[in-house]
């Protein structure tokens, strides 16, 4: 996969070492008034639906905490949960490609709103495409 994220948030090295079935880690961090973290995993599921993705089929079993939409960007589709219960801004987007799912995580633990977080989460599917 590629993506773009911004340039100022530091890699968490240790988190970029993935173990099968994950095939690709990526884990970034940056510190405001609130703690910012982005992690990306790229998953082997050997089957052609999300729901063969944990983190994605638990979210959908609790509709209550999360809300599920569909996001389109660039040609990609994203299903995006969103965790309706968490303080400042907590979404996945999941996407499939050849039996493998991409979950793109933005958590921000902070209250100064969702504008700034929600366009970083923006530029990070807008920018993301599978090799």
């Amino acid at each position: 996969i590629s993506f773009a994220y911004p340039k100022l948030w530091s890699v968490d090295t240790t988190a970029q070492k993935p173990q099968y079935p994950i095939l690709e880690s990526h884990v970034y961090q940056y510190n405001d008034t609130g703690s910012w973290l982005l992690a990306i995993a790229v998953t082997d599921l050997q089957s052609d639906s999300l729901k063969a993705d944990s983190s994605y089929y638990a979210r959908l079993l609790n509709p209550t905490e999360y809300r599920l939409s569909t996001v389109i960007v660039k040609n990609n589709s994203f299903k995006v949960m969103t965790d309706t219960q968490a303080v400042g801004f907590s979404k996945v987007a999941f996407s499939l490609h050849n039996n493998m799912s991409a979950d793109i995580s933005l958590s921000v633990n902070d209250d100064s709103g969702t504008a700034n977080p929600q366009k970083t989460f923006n530029i990070v599917l807008g920018s993301f495409s599978w090799r």
